[in-house]
């Protein structure tokens, strides 16, 4: 199945509360083992994006959100993918919750329907082809690929879909228009302890690491204040030694920002070949 994927997204780095994010947002614990788009997650508090079309998850779970619209949780070793035709799991386990509106969800070749205003927990296993739904908010209509008929699913259900197989083929019923419905066998079951999470799932993790980056800013900006000197980086009065011929030679950093007072010392064996701050009596008058 061939399915085109476009969405846009926005940054916004500075702000704490979710709802000033006007894009998408993600957030992690182990951003080495989240990949978007196909890209491994460079080390950062969160991340915004200006498109994204799917998000993989290693052995590590990812927040990923439209504030106010979609709120995603993929669980470990999940892959979906997001664009014109809504939100399609490819494998792995997601929670979906969307307080507003509809969203279109699909399963390529099993599921496809409209999700409507729903809590819901949905995992489809690559291997087996197993899929299951848990219903946690709200009734929801199910509904298998190419067939019209919806299964309702109320509040509190769980729904377990098991393809049936054919000397090791999946089994379909044909229908017209060149339609195929793959033949499922459904169990049906409660869930237990139902706890919809709350939008705070979503927005605390991101005020945690909005709280970090500006902690973390706030310190890079004051420590560059020090620094007047490049080259390396150094505050007024510091020193560096280097390596020049048969001496080594001492530098010290003035008002101007330069290295001045040019002062060599007898050749040393610990003398570095290039320019590195050091105690100013480092080597001695």
């Amino acid at each position: 199945m061939k399915v085109m994927l476009i969405v846009g997204i926005v940054v916004c780095s500075y702000l704490v509360n979710a709802a000033d994010h006007t894009g998408w947002v993600l957030t992690t614990n182990q951003y080495k083992d989240v990949k978007v788009n196909g890209v491994p997650l460079k080390k950062a508090h969160f991340w915004e994006f200006l498109n994204w079309a799917q998000v993989e998850t290693k052995n590590t779970e990812a927040m990923i959100f439209l504030p106010g619209q979609y709120y995603l949780k993929l669980y470990k070793q999940t892959h979906v993918r997001w664009g014109d035709s809504g939100l399609i799991l490819l494998s792995g386990q997601v929670y979906i919750k969307n307080p507003m509106g509809e969203l279109n969800f699909q399963v390529p070749g099993f599921f496809n329907f409209k999700v409507i205003t729903s809590d819901m927990v949905v995992g489809f296993d690559i291997g087996s082809k197993r899929a299951e739904f848990e219903i946690l908010a709200r009734s929801q209509n199910i509904q298998i690929d190419s067939d019209d008929r919806e299964i309702p699913a109320p509040a509190g259900t769980r729904l377990i879909f098991k393809p049936e197989f054919v000397d090791g083929e999946m089994a379909y019923d044909f229908l017209l228009n060149n339609r195929k419905i793959p033949k499922l066998h459904m169990e049906k079951s409660q869930v237990e302890n139902v706890k919809p999470l709350e939008l705070d799932q979503w927005k605390a993790p991101l005020k945690v690491a909005s709280a970090a980056k500006n902690k973390t800013e706030k310190k890079v900006k004051a420590g560059a204040a020090r620094y007047i000197c490049m080259q390396p980086s150094a505050a007024l009065n510091a020193c560096v030694f280097v390596k020049e011929a048969s001496a080594c030679v001492r530098y010290t950093c003035n008002l101007n920002g330069q290295w001045a007072q040019r002062t060599p010392f007898d050749k040393n064996e610990f003398c570095p070949s290039t320019r590195t701050v050091k105690d100013c009596e480092w080597l001695g008058h």
